[in-house]
């Protein structure tokens, strides 16, 4: 079931952010740092503390995906960790709702490759391979030539 849109702003792709803790909001935070203040009709974040209720949570999620909807053509859901919680709610409304995509591995990274493209199509494979590209183990360095070190710096 989709929102219904009204008159305001309207864009192509909105966010939820899901997490256990506060990843999900401390990693916005840190984005929009980098890549400026998305509207509130763009991105929201939830988070998942101990001793709360998992069908309220469920029903957060639902309620924030279609509020999403108003505003935007798709919703792509963000998880923090493969497996759980925030990723298996959100994995059931990915399931029963075609306007909405998800992805797992909430980092700041997935983050501003998402951020970049938040006007256009995203293809989700090609920004999951380019976040996946900027994780680096640095010690490689240490391996390499000075030369080719000062390139990565």
């Amino acid at each position: 079931m989709a929102g219904t849109r009204n008159d305001s702003e309207e864009y192509h792709n909105g966010f939820l952010l899901a997490s256990h803790g506060p990843l999900a909001p401390g990693a916005l935070r840190s984005a929009e740092l980098i890549v400026g203040e998305l509207a509130p009709e763009q991105v929201s974040v939830l988070q998942l503390d101990p001793g709360n209720d998992l069908q309220l949570f469920e029903k957060q999620m639902r309620t924030t995906v279609e509020q999403l909807l108003v505003h935007n053509d798709h919703v792509i859901i963000v998880t923090d960790l493969l497996g759980g919680t925030p990723n298996n709610v959100a994995s059931k409304i990915f399931l029963t709702n075609q306007q909405v995509e998800l992805v797992t591995g909430l980092n700041l990274g997935l983050l501003l490759e998402l951020f970049a493209k938040k006007d256009t199509r995203i293809v989700l494979d090609a920004v999951v391979a380019a976040a996946q590209k900027a994780i680096r183990n640095m010690n490689e360095l240490r391996q390499t030539d000075k030369q080719e070190a000062e390139g990565w710096l």
